[in-house]
């Protein structure tokens, strides 16, 4: 298969992502046994941790870490009590530092024992500590603090007094996206035409009532000049398990992964669908995995119009990011039925097709850099009675996959760039590249332009060669 290569450069994306992954994360928990106690209950003892009570149990990585700073900052104060040589408090604070240099970095503190007692940073120091508690205060007799705090990461979701807490509400957005395009016709020799439009807009109401949400939205396509009902559902969640059910009309989960660009890459549009589902699934911190049933539009020969294909994702594992931690999401996901979605028409079709998507993302440095491979290919060839864009008389078996780098030198800008790539997708560029930037104008309203660069192949059915476009998109939520 022409794609073949592109499996193998998958494959390397994504064992890259878990070498990156495979270093001690902050929320790894100290084994018990660790010297790393030892340390700590000799920097007690000298009276280093008089705002804090050793928790009991195994404690996470970055704990410790905040542990370590109350200490230097009491031992940079001259708070030494119970007649604990220096040296032995010195020689304990020097091993944490040296075992939590990468946690205590995250957390902006100096990896170095102040000399003589001459550690003067500690206003600072302090305020890091207390927004590390939640701007909470500490019960110093059960430490419980740190149940709401980023240095546990842990809560009770099946506290009744939460889930009572919980009000109505909403918020109404807009999404209103121009773009200006040049591209060279192959049929008129080489010749440059040009196109502005409105290409579309978005117009939907998020709600949420305690543990049930919904969205309805719909959407204007300057190119059909239609009004569709993009969403209808409604969206149950358990707070005590993390199960959940959903039904209506969907955009269905499967290809349906994040981007920053405001154009839909090539491999969102392959897997993108709105389809009347129903389904559930599981979605906690660290994992998720979902299963819907739906009623394509897209017709099959002899076959009934019903809930008749299927879909369902796998988070394999991720993690939210923040100041205090690195973030990541691995997924995998497959539908019986790729063309469901109408991107190759509505039939009826001979016979279905499915496919699989493979998606990866990590943030880092503070949430300010994010990277993004997505990848999504037909697991057979269509029929060439359904599909044959090259007119070869062999059905096509469309791949698609994004890559996006985008860097946030400041809250609320982004700088980015991606590389698209797709094979035997009828009418799409076969290599797309863009630069993005994007600013928030207020707290209200988000501007993002964009611009790409498109080379065309064998599977385009039109005369079209390349394309030059210019995107700009304007999202408005209150």
């Amino acid at each position: 298969m022409k794609s073949a290569w592109r499996l193998a450069l998958v494959a390397a994306s994504v064992l890259m992502l878990f070498v990156t992954l495979g270093a001690a994360r902050p929320f790894d928990r100290v084994p018990e046994g660790d010297i790393v106690y030892t340390q700590l209950e000799t920097l007690d003892s000298a009276g280093l941790l008089t705002d804090f009570v050793l928790p009991e149990g195994e404690l996470s990585r970055l704990e410790v870490a905040v542990l370590v700073q109350q200490s230097l900052a009491s031992y940079g104060k001259g708070q030494l009590t119970g007649g604990i040589a220096d040296s032995g408090v010195e020689d304990a604070l020097s091993g944490l530092l040296t075992n939590f240099e990468g946690e205590l970095s995250q957390l902006g503190s100096e990896v170095s024992v102040p000399a003589g007692n001459s550690f003067n940073d500690t206003v600072e120091l302090e305020r890091r500590i207390a927004y590390l508690e939640a701007e909470e205060e500490v019960d110093v007799e059960t430490n419980e603090a740190y149940a709401d705090a980023c240095v546990c990461g842990e809560c009770d979701p099946c506290c009744e007094e939460d889930n009572i807490e919980v009000e109505f509400d909403g918020d109404f957005y807009i999404h209103i996206q121009g773009s200006a395009t040049s591209y060279t016709d192959v049929n008129i020799d080489d010749t440059e035409q040009s196109d502005l439009d409105l290409y579309w807009g978005e117009l939907g109401v998020n709600v949420t009532d305690g543990t049930w949400s919904g969205r309805f939205s719909v959407f204007f396509d300057d190119e059909s000049d239609n009004i569709d009902m993009l969403e209808a559902w409604a969206k149950y969640h358990c707070p005590c398990t993390g199960g959940f059910l959903h039904l209506g009309r969907i955009v269905m989960p499967f290809g349906d992964n994040d981007f920053y660009f405001p154009t839909y890459p090539a491999v969102n549009d392959l897997g993108y669908a709105e389809l009347d589902a129903v389904g559930g699934g599981y979605d906690g911190e660290l994992w998720g995995a979902n299963a819907y049933l739906f009623n394509p539009d897209v017709e099959i020969v002899d076959e009934e119009d019903n809930f008749s294909d299927y879909a369902f994702t796998w988070d394999i594992t991720k993690q939210k990011a923040d100041e205090c931690q690195d973030g990541w999401r691995l997924t995998a996901g497959y539908t019986s039925h790729l063309a469901s979605g109408g991107i190759f028409g509505y039939g009826p079709f001979i016979e279905r097709v499915s496919a699989y998507n493979l998606f990866g993302r990590y943030d880092w440095g503070g949430n300010r850099y994010h990277l993004i491979a997505d990848y999504t290919t037909a697991i057979d060839e269509f029929d060439a009675a359904d599909l044959d864009a090259d007119g070869d008389g062999v059905g096509d078996q469309p791949t698609a996959m994004n890559f996006e780098f985008v860097y946030e030198p400041v809250p609320d800008t982004l700088w980015g760039v991606n590389y698209q790539i797709t094979d035997e997708f009828a009418d799409y560029a076969e290599t797309r590249y863009g630069a993005l930037y994007g600013r928030r104008l207020s707290e209200l309203t988000m501007l993002k332009l964009e611009y790409t660069h498109g080379e065309y192949g064998d599977f385009v059915t039109n005369s079209q060669d390349t394309d030059d476009t210019f995107v700009a998109e304007f999202n408005l939520a209150f």
